[in-house]
Protein backbone atom coordinates (compact mmCIF):
# COMPACT_ATOMS: atom_id res chain seq x y z
CA UNK A 1 0.00 0.00 0.00
CA UNK A 2 2.73 1.95 0.86
CA UNK A 3 4.18 2.00 -2.70
CA UNK A 4 0.52 2.75 -4.37
CA UNK A 5 1.18 5.55 -1.83
CA UNK A 6 4.42 6.75 -3.10
CA UNK A 7 3.33 6.38 -6.41
CA UNK A 8 0.77 8.77 -6.38
CA UNK A 9 3.00 11.41 -4.23
CA UNK A 10 5.72 11.37 -7.19
CA UNK A 11 2.82 11.82 -10.27
CA UNK A 12 1.47 14.04 -8.16
CA UNK A 13 5.06 16.00 -7.66
CA UNK A 14 5.34 15.65 -11.81
CA UNK A 15 2.20 16.97 -12.67
CA UNK A 16 2.65 19.86 -10.77
CA UNK A 17 6.27 20.73 -12.01
CA UNK A 18 5.32 19.94 -15.90
CA UNK A 19 1.99 22.46 -14.53
CA UNK A 20 4.51 24.80 -13.21
CA UNK A 21 6.77 24.93 -16.57
CA UNK A 22 3.94 25.49 -18.81
CA UNK A 23 2.94 28.07 -17.21
CA UNK A 24 1.15 30.82 -19.29
CA UNK A 25 3.09 32.85 -21.63
CA UNK A 26 2.11 36.50 -21.50
CA UNK A 27 3.15 38.27 -25.50
CA UNK A 28 2.97 42.08 -25.53
CA UNK A 29 4.36 42.73 -28.79
CA UNK A 30 7.22 42.51 -31.04
CA UNK A 31 9.46 45.62 -31.91
CA UNK A 32 12.19 45.79 -34.85
CA UNK A 33 15.27 46.66 -34.00
CA UNK A 34 16.55 47.13 -37.47
CA UNK A 35 15.55 46.97 -41.09
CA UNK A 36 16.80 47.13 -44.73
CA UNK A 37 18.94 45.29 -47.01
CA UNK A 38 21.41 42.37 -45.91
CA UNK A 39 24.02 40.61 -47.09
CA UNK A 40 23.98 36.94 -45.63
CA UNK A 41 25.88 33.48 -45.66
CA UNK A 42 23.33 30.52 -46.47
CA UNK A 43 24.15 27.59 -44.09
CA UNK A 44 21.64 25.36 -45.44
CA UNK A 45 18.60 25.06 -47.44
CA UNK A 46 15.79 22.98 -46.72
CA UNK A 47 12.73 21.24 -48.41
CA UNK A 48 9.50 24.24 -47.46
CA UNK A 49 6.37 23.28 -49.40
CA UNK A 50 4.59 25.99 -47.88
CA UNK A 51 7.12 28.80 -50.03
CA UNK A 52 6.20 28.71 -54.32
CA UNK A 53 10.64 28.21 -54.34
CA UNK A 54 9.83 24.68 -52.66
CA UNK A 55 12.65 25.76 -50.60
CA UNK A 56 13.77 28.00 -47.16
CA UNK A 57 17.56 28.94 -46.72
CA UNK A 58 18.38 29.04 -43.32
CA UNK A 59 21.10 31.91 -42.54
CA UNK A 60 24.06 32.17 -40.50
CA UNK A 61 26.20 35.34 -41.06
CA UNK A 62 23.33 38.06 -41.38
CA UNK A 63 24.71 42.13 -41.63
CA UNK A 64 22.46 45.10 -42.59
CA UNK A 65 24.36 46.88 -44.67
CA UNK A 66 21.55 49.69 -45.81
CA UNK A 67 18.95 50.63 -43.60
CA UNK A 68 15.47 50.87 -46.16
CA UNK A 69 11.88 49.86 -46.52
CA UNK A 70 12.91 50.75 -50.93
CA UNK A 71 14.22 47.27 -52.47
CA UNK A 72 15.49 46.93 -55.48
CA UNK A 73 14.17 43.81 -57.29
CA UNK A 74 17.53 42.14 -58.57
CA UNK A 75 19.19 38.53 -58.12
CA UNK A 76 21.53 38.26 -55.14
CA UNK A 77 19.65 40.85 -53.03
CA UNK A 78 18.42 40.12 -49.48
CA UNK A 79 15.73 42.00 -47.48
CA UNK A 80 14.66 42.07 -44.35
CA UNK A 81 14.60 42.87 -40.26
CA UNK A 82 15.67 41.65 -37.19
CA UNK A 83 12.99 41.66 -33.86
CA UNK A 84 12.61 41.13 -30.50
CA UNK A 85 9.40 39.64 -28.90
CA UNK A 86 8.69 40.98 -25.73
CA UNK A 87 6.48 39.19 -23.30
CA UNK A 88 7.39 36.97 -20.15
CA UNK A 89 8.97 34.87 -19.01
CA UNK A 90 11.56 36.08 -20.90
CA UNK A 91 13.89 33.12 -22.50
CA UNK A 92 10.35 30.60 -23.06
CA UNK A 93 9.42 29.49 -26.57
CA UNK A 94 6.04 30.50 -28.01
CA UNK A 95 4.88 29.74 -31.46
CA UNK A 96 3.98 32.42 -34.21
CA UNK A 97 2.48 32.59 -37.72
CA UNK A 98 4.68 34.09 -39.61
CA UNK A 99 2.56 35.27 -43.02
CA UNK A 100 4.73 37.39 -45.85
CA UNK A 101 2.29 38.58 -47.99
CA UNK A 102 3.75 39.66 -51.84
CA UNK A 103 2.40 40.24 -55.51
CA UNK A 104 2.21 36.92 -57.40
CA UNK A 105 4.80 34.53 -58.12
CA UNK A 106 4.81 31.82 -60.45
CA UNK A 107 7.16 29.38 -60.39
CA UNK A 108 7.66 28.01 -63.97
CA UNK A 109 9.83 24.66 -63.17
CA UNK A 110 6.68 23.60 -61.08
CA UNK A 111 3.98 25.99 -62.09
CA UNK A 112 3.15 26.57 -58.30
CA UNK A 113 1.91 30.18 -57.53
CA UNK A 114 0.94 31.93 -54.72
CA UNK A 115 0.92 35.24 -52.80
CA UNK A 116 1.13 34.35 -49.17
CA UNK A 117 4.12 32.64 -47.41
CA UNK A 118 2.19 31.44 -44.21
CA UNK A 119 3.90 28.98 -41.87
CA UNK A 120 4.36 28.17 -37.82
CA UNK A 121 7.53 29.43 -35.98
CA UNK A 122 8.90 28.56 -32.77
CA UNK A 123 10.74 31.73 -31.23
CA UNK A 124 12.21 32.54 -27.61
CA UNK A 125 10.82 35.69 -25.94
CA UNK A 126 13.29 38.48 -25.66
CA UNK A 127 15.55 36.80 -28.04
CA UNK A 128 16.70 38.66 -31.08
CA UNK A 129 15.57 37.24 -33.97
CA UNK A 130 15.83 37.53 -37.74
CA UNK A 131 13.67 37.01 -41.13
CA UNK A 132 13.73 38.20 -44.78
CA UNK A 133 13.48 37.74 -48.42
CA UNK A 134 16.05 36.84 -50.62
CA UNK A 135 15.69 37.09 -54.51
CA UNK A 136 17.41 34.27 -56.35
CA UNK A 137 15.57 33.72 -59.49
CA UNK A 138 14.45 35.84 -62.24
CA UNK A 139 10.86 34.54 -61.52
CA UNK A 140 10.82 35.69 -57.98
CA UNK A 141 11.38 39.55 -59.16
CA UNK A 142 8.25 41.10 -58.77
CA UNK A 143 7.46 44.72 -57.77
CA UNK A 144 5.13 45.81 -55.15
CA UNK A 145 4.60 45.60 -51.24
CA UNK A 146 6.07 42.54 -49.21
CA UNK A 147 3.81 43.09 -46.04
CA UNK A 148 5.81 40.37 -43.00
CA UNK A 149 2.43 39.65 -40.33
CA UNK A 150 3.31 38.13 -37.10
CA UNK A 151 0.18 36.66 -35.44
CA UNK A 152 0.32 34.50 -31.74
CA UNK A 153 -3.01 32.95 -30.74
CA UNK A 154 -4.81 34.59 -34.34
CA UNK A 155 -3.70 38.41 -32.99
CA UNK A 156 -1.67 40.89 -35.44
CA UNK A 157 1.25 41.61 -32.98
CA UNK A 158 3.46 43.29 -35.73
CA UNK A 159 3.66 44.21 -39.53
CA UNK A 160 6.48 45.62 -41.54
CA UNK A 161 5.89 46.64 -45.48
CA UNK A 162 8.83 47.04 -48.08
CA UNK A 163 8.00 48.30 -51.59
CA UNK A 164 10.07 46.04 -53.98
CA UNK A 165 11.11 48.00 -57.42
CA UNK A 166 12.29 47.78 -60.49
CA UNK A 167 15.42 49.43 -62.14
CA UNK A 168 12.67 51.20 -64.45
CA UNK A 169 10.59 52.47 -61.70
CA UNK A 170 13.84 53.71 -59.89
CA UNK A 171 15.09 55.49 -63.02
CA UNK A 172 11.55 56.89 -63.49
CA UNK A 173 11.96 58.41 -59.63
CA UNK A 174 15.56 59.81 -60.66
CA UNK A 175 14.06 61.45 -63.72
CA UNK A 176 11.56 63.41 -61.94
CA UNK A 177 13.48 64.94 -59.32
CA UNK A 178 14.81 68.26 -60.14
Amino acid sequence: MKSIGFMVTVFLVLLTASAVSAQARTVHGIESIESGLYRITVDKIISDDASVSGAKKIANKIQLYEKTAQVPAKIGVTFGFRYVIHGEPQGEPIVLTEKIIHPLMINPETNESGTIYHHQIRKMLGAVNWTGFSFHRQWELVPGEYIFRYYHQDKMLFEKVFTVFTANEEKSAKSNIH
